[in-house]
């Protein structure tokens, strides 16, 4: 349901094959909003927080997948070693995360899709400023 409140389509369900290397994304959707993009979502449920080791594997299916956007969802939190990898990745390369948790999770259902869109655009937002340290063009060596 979440996928559908962002405006995304689901395109894969437990998918692993190939693409994938054999390992198991949980959802592949994609969105036609402005541009195509494929986002693969992983959701944990788990006690403690969702480590950097749980994203790092995230990055190499998204590699795979072909996807432009890493979402992490999880009933609990994210460890500060995972956000900041997440970072580290975003500002590196194309990918791009969307880490949504058991917070903002509780309030989606609370209160509705409302909350869950703004989330997603401040996290829009966030992305922009980090990939604004990219070059946008090769550097004249000349």
């Amino acid at each position: 349901k979440m996928i559908l409140d962002i405006g995304l389509e689901p395109r894969a369900f437990r998918l692993r094959s190939r693409d994938t290397a054999y390992a198991e994304v949980d959802l592949t959707a994609e969105g036609k909003s402005l541009l195509f993009s494929r986002w693969n979502f992983q959701c944990k449920c788990v006690g403690g927080r969702v480590s950097l080791g749980d994203v790092a594997k995230e990055v190499g299916l998204a590699i795979y997948s072909k996807a432009h956007v890493v979402a992490v969802v999880t009933t609990s939190d994210f460890s500060s070693e995972a956000i900041a990898y997440a970072r580290e990745i975003t500002q590196a390369t194309h990918l791009q995360f969307l880490f949504v948790n058991g917070t903002v999770i509780r309030s989606y259902l609370d209160k509705g899709p409302g909350v869950l869109l703004n989330h997603v655009a401040a996290n829009a937002a966030s992305v922009m400023a980090q990939k604004r340290s990219q070059p946008v063009a090769p550097e004249n060596t000349s």
